[in-house]
């Protein structure tokens, strides 16, 4: 994220699909900075506070007349081993093979 001007107050948070006043989780930081950089945040959700695919929506907000640019944005559960679901390494360690594609990509590792 590369801070542009105004206020350098960020908020991101998860909500209710298409009900934005329902906040779900919220995290804040401060992004001063004007140079390119890379910011962490942790947004935390409760047990069965979303069922199993209900759609959510990821927001992320500034104030006034705040501008920022945003490169990237990566969510990752908790227990993900280097970006990879758990549940994936395990089946992939499983077959026993030496290569694995995901998506276009190789992995070997």
């Amino acid at each position: 994220m590369k801070h542009l001007s105004g206020p350098s107050h960020i908020e991101f948070s998860i909500r209710r699909h298409d009900r934005p006043e329902e906040v779900l989780s919220r995290a804040e930081l401060d992004a001063p900075g004007q140079d390119w950089r890379k910011y962490s945040f942790k947004l935390n959700l409760k047990a069965h506070q979303l069922a199993l695919r209900e759609p959510a929506d990821f927001v992320i907000q500034v104030q006034g007349d705040e501008r920022v640019i945003v490169d990237q944005v990566s969510l990752m559960p908790d227990d993900a081993i280097d970006g990879l679901d758990p549940e994936m390494v395990e089946l992939a360690r499983a077959m026993k093979t030496p290569l694995v594609r995901f998506g276009g990509n190789f992995t070997s590792g």
